[in-house]
């Protein structure tokens, strides 16, 4: 199965930009603004616990989680193409196998005649 990498970019971007977006308001409405530098901000230009830190949280997290969203699936897919071929590659060989190495059939005639006649084995 290969994934979309658009839209897994995408859905990471907007998932990861609303959870920082909502975790900012939580923090705001539960202990206020703050103009403190934050872990977060460390990493993020321009976020603080405040309104406009939380559109910046908004807007950091939306292109941290695309290009994580991105890369998360381009990497599935070309280890998924890697690991799926090789599958493929061991299931030719057991089908070459089989072509290849199949017990002789002898047909009815032998079957009946090896079950009539004691002693005859095949």
């Amino acid at each position: 199965m290969k994934l979309n990498t658009k839209a897994y970019a995408i859905t990471f971007g907007v998932f990861w930009g609303l959870a920082v977006f909502a975790f900012t308001w939580g923090r705001i409405l539960m202990e206020g603004r703050s103009n403190r530098e934050t872990l977060l901000g460390e990493f993020y230009r321009g976020y603080r616990l405040t309104p406009l830190g939380s559109l910046a949280g908004l807007a950091w997290g939306f292109a941290d989680g695309f290009f994580g969203g991105l890369l998360f699936a381009w990497m599935y897919n070309r280890l998924s193409e890697r690991l799926n071929g090789a599958e493929r590659l061991k299931q030719k060989d057991k089908e070459h196998h089989r072509q290849h190495h199949r017990q002789p059939d002898h047909g009815p005639w032998l079957y009946a005649l090896m079950h009539r006649v004691p002693g005859i084995h095949a």
